[in-house]
């Protein structure tokens, strides 16, 4: 059975919309976190937090990934109905229960802790190991505190506490993020294309702009081409440049047959071996 207290102080229909409260949270920071990762890695490719914004973005995934399953579970619970498989399903999330009222504060904190150290490190111009140490000090400094107060509340020591700590759980989280990050990158793996007005006419020259956009790792443009010649790059040359303009000259390339004027770009996420292409058609009028 669920551990849980049935009581009128806390009955099951308020850890239910304590979840929900926590999830629409959770939907916001892990919307806010992508167009953080998705803005630094076009504006600032090379950055070394990329990474670690990552791993709290994927942190943040398993955290509501664990919500929406247990608000999936106590609903079964407050049905009351006899199902074959229920009491295994209640047993299983005895543990990620556990992980989610006990720990879910922790991990914010230390996004937070680690997003607001970012100014500090920036103006004092603090290497990356510094910016990590002062993150895990100041997160340690918390959480001392927080055990302590445990202690005087309900006699607990602080070791049988620190032996509670989920180590393992989160260094298997960590190494999930592994898998999460590369999935992230390949499906966030964009080009966008824009030019310096709408409409054109067949004798005049387009000019336009390409702005790779990617997760963490921007994607490799390989070729450009325009009603299927070649404009820019080929096959045997990949570039990484993250910005391209061009101009065309259309009465070179200007074709009245359907679904011609076409600019397509071909371009591969890093972390993925096939190649991916995208065309946009020119309005061109005669």
């Amino acid at each position: 059975m669920l551990q849980m207290n049935d009581s009128k102080d806390n009955p099951i229909s308020n850890r239910i919309n304590f979840i929900l409260s926590l999830m629409i949270f959770l939907v916001g920071l892990w919307f806010y976190l992508l167009f953080y990762i998705k803005t630094t890695t076009y504006e600032n490719p090379s950055s070394k937090l990329l990474l670690f914004f990552g791993i709290f973005h994927y942190f943040i995934f398993i955290l509501l990934a664990i919500s929406i399953y247990l608000i999936f579970v106590y609903g079964l619970y407050l049905t009351e109905k006899r199902i074959l498989f229920l009491e295994k399903i209640k047993q299983s999330s005895n543990y990620m229960s556990n992980f989610l009222f006990n720990w879910w504060l922790h991990i914010l904190l230390f996004i937070l802790l680690f997003s607001l150290l970012i100014d500090i490190s920036a103006t004092y111009k603090l290497p990356l190991l510094v910016h990590i140490i002062l993150s895990i000090v100041f997160y340690s400094i918390f959480v001392g505190s927080y055990f302590y107060f445990k202690k005087m509340i309900t006699g607990e020591s602080i070791g049988s506490q620190l032996k509670e700590y989920p180590y393992g759980t989160i260094l298997l989280l960590v190494f999930g993020s592994v898998i999460y990050i590369p999935i992230m990158s390949i499906l966030f793996s964009d080009i966008n294309v824009s030019y310096d007005k709408e409409f054109y006419s067949s004798n005049e020259e387009l000019k336009y702009s390409i702005r790779v956009s990617g997760y963490i790792f921007n994607p490799v443009i390989i070729q450009i081409t325009y009603n299927g010649r070649n404009i820019y790059g080929n096959s045997e040359n990949e570039t990484m440049t993250g910005y391209i303009n061009g101009n065309i000259n259309l009465s070179k390339y200007y074709q009245t047959y359907e679904y011609s004027n076409s600019l397509t770009i071909r371009f591969k996420p890093q972390l993925n071996p096939f190649v991916r292409e995208k065309t946009v058609y020119i309005k061109v009028t005669e």
